[in-house]
């Protein structure tokens, strides 16, 4: 089954935990909000009120999701926490993290090509020369050579770009407002 195609579905089934009044939200995160083409799974972290309640976990468990349990206590201790912000999908909110608390978060990448002929091939093919531009389909900007940013749902997709292009990167995360 393709994760990707499930995502809906997954969001769906996982909605309905939300009319418990024990569950505060529920937040996607991980690879495939990210935009991963072929995520290995789906991440969740469920966040409870006051306390975990057993038997939501035991339901969850069935619904094809890697999950953590945090109670809201427990959620802002924890560098999941910035995670969840930079990256977090709210179910109850219907939208990133990041964009209910007025930001929008972006993937930060640097690279650097030594070779002028594959320097010059990388930027045609990047700039999408005779295609669509990579960095178009990604949404992203140049910052200036060595240094493009991409909304956060594209990170996956403007890697594996790299990746194919066997470009070493950095990547940092950041927000805007």
């Amino acid at each position: 089954m393709a994760l990707q195609q499930s995502l809906p579905n997954v969001k769906r089934r996982l909605e309905k935990y939300l009319r418990r009044k024990e569950v505060y939200d529920i937040f996607l995160i991980g690879s495939a909000v990210k935009g991963k083409a072929f995520p290995a799974d789906i991440d969740a972290v469920i966040a409870f009120r006051e306390k975990k309640n057993p038997s939501i976990i035991q339901e969850v468990k069935q619904e094809q999701v890697h999950a953590e349990y945090v109670t809201l206590g427990e959620l802002f201790t924890q560098s999941l926490w910035q995670t969840i912000i930079r990256e977090g999908y709210s179910l109850r909110e219907k939208k990133q993290v990041s964009a209910a608390l007025g930001l929008s978060s972006y993937g930060l990448f640097t690279f650097e090509l030594t070779s002028l002929k594959r320097k010059a091939r990388f930027s045609q093919v990047l700039h999408g020369y005779k295609a669509v531009s990579p960095l178009e389909e990604a949404k992203g900007k140049q910052i200036k050579p060595g240094a493009v940013i991409v909304p956060i749902e594209k990170v996956e997709y403007f890697r594996a770009f790299l990746e194919t292009w066997n470009v070493e990167y950095g990547l940092k995360y950041c927000f805007m407002g």
